[in-house]
Formats: C-alpha cells, structure tokens, sequence
C-alpha cells in the first residue's frame, strides 16, 4: 500500500455482543505489520517473520482510512 503495509480485499470481523456472536463487514483495507515496540517498517515483506508481534489495521472508509486496531496484542480474546 503506498500508506504501508498490505492492502487486503475483503475484511470481516466478529466479536461478542450482549451474549451473541456478531459480524461487521469492513470491507477493503490495510494491514501493517509491528515489531515489539509498537514501530513499524514501511512494507511488510521487509520485516523478518521472527520480528513481527502484531499488527495494526486499516480499513477504508470515503476515500480514506479509519483504523480498526493499531496494536493487536491489545484485542481480549475469547474466555
């Protein structure tokens, strides 16, 4: 992507909702992979795979981008 990362076709997420399984269709975006300290390179095929930590996300929103998450490793996952 010029803005960084790797663009991505087609985005949809789930999460939990008042007790149910929902899903959001985000559409097209971008993924940007981090190291350690939260910083990034400018692509992802430059980062070693033994490097990377998480990632942020970057979905398309009328001629821009909004972000979905800037750090993974903050997301709760499922108890």
């Amino acid at each position: 992507s010029p803005n960084g990362g790797t663009l991505v076709g087609e985005t949809v997420v789930g999460f939990d909702e008042d007790d149910a399984y929902r899903r959001r269709e985000l559409g097209t975006g971008r993924v940007q992979f981090i190291f350690d300290n939260g910083t990034t390179n400018a692509t992802n095929n430059s980062m070693p795979v033994e490097a990377q930590t998480g990632y942020m996300f970057f979905y398309a929103i009328l001629g821009g981008q909004d972000v979905y998450t800037t750090d993974s490793r903050t997301v709760d996952e499922p108890t």
